[in-house]
């Protein structure tokens, strides 16, 4: 589990996520796929889960993203703030945020 601070954790992912982010022109499927899989990485080298664990809970991040993400304004939408979802998302479906 968890043992360093949540919201410096989410930052440094976000910080780290968004170099990928950097190297798309255009965003597409395939590049959100990038982007999902460098999330996916960062929770499962932040919680010690192994990749199926964190894989299995990416449904559920996945089919929330409209109800909870897709709230947002136009003005709070970013790819800072949606990396910033998917990685809480996760850690929230795994068990680890509340």
């Amino acid at each position: 589990m968890m043992e360093h601070d949540p919201v410096r954790d989410m930052e440094q992912v976000v910080r780290r996520v968004m170099k990928t982010v950097a190297k798309y022109d255009k965003i597409g499927k395939a590049e959100f796929e990038s982007i999902l899989r460098e999330v996916v990485h960062e929770v499962q080298k932040r919680t010690g889960f192994d990749r199926a664990r964190v894989a299995a809970a990416t449904p559920t991040v996945i089919d929330d993203m409209p109800r909870e993400y897709g709230q947002l304004s136009n003005e709070q939408r970013s790819w800072d703030a949606m990396i910033g979802y998917l990685y809480a998302k996760h850690l929230q479906v795994l068990g680890v945020l509340e």
